[in-house]
């Protein structure tokens, strides 16, 4: 079950309260056999039981709008982390220009006692975030946004460049740039780094 309540003023702010399964598959490893190479180990994907409570708010200045997240998730299944996520942003739009720079944290409250799992939303915490755009006329826009590790260990830069032709078609053109160490979440797909061009075609 879930609700999420939300308030629309010269502050909007919102909270939210889930209580249900984690969407993000865990794994543990269980030991069944010996072979000649070594132990034999049997990989098992659970879904945890887990309650979140979070509250957000966005406070619109003058000069920029500050934003804000923060998560707590805790679990019943003792293998399970218990954790708080978090993400404070700042956003200032400037003529055609449109300007997003924050960080996203986390703080871990209970180790599980087994804690492999897959958590986008985890990996890319402890990460410097920030997005500029800028709309050249009706027809074309670029953007580029990026996600740096707080120690260095990942980056990922994406530029883009949008065109409109006619009243039909779109393309965009898309580079992607990762790079990092091996152990890090970003590092892992350093050999992900991609160039795109997207044709679009809308009735």
């Amino acid at each position: 079950m879930g609700i999420r309540w939300n308030h629309v003023g010269a502050i909007e702010f919102e909270g939210t309260f889930y209580q249900g399964f984690n969407n993000q598959p865990s794994f543990d490893g269980v030991p069944v056999g010996f072979t000649p190479s070594g132990v034999a180990i049997d990989v098992q994907i659970y879904y945890p039981k887990m309650t979140m409570a979070g509250l957000s708010f966005a406070i619109p200045t003058r000069l920029l709008t500050v934003k804000g997240e923060a998560a707590q998730f805790n679990s019943s299944d003792s293998r399970a982390d218990e954790y708080a996520l978090y993400v404070m942003q700042l956003e200032r739009q400037a003529g055609e220009w449109f300007f997003v720079g924050g960080y996203a944290g986390e703080a871990i409250t209970k180790r599980g006692t087994r804690a492999a799992t897959f958590a986008p939303d985890r990996g890319l915490s402890q990460t410097f975030l920030g997005r500029a755009g800028y709309t050249i006329d009706t027809y074309r826009s670029v953007a580029v946004e990026t996600a740096i590790r707080q120690n260095g260990d990942g980056a990922w830069v994406n530029a883009e460049f949008t065109q409109t032709i006619g009243q039909h078609f779109r393309l965009t053109w898309n580079v992607g740039l990762i790079r990092g160490e091996p152990g890090d979440f970003l590092g892992q797909y350093r050999k992900n780094s991609h160039a795109v061009m997207v044709v679009r075609y809308s009735f």
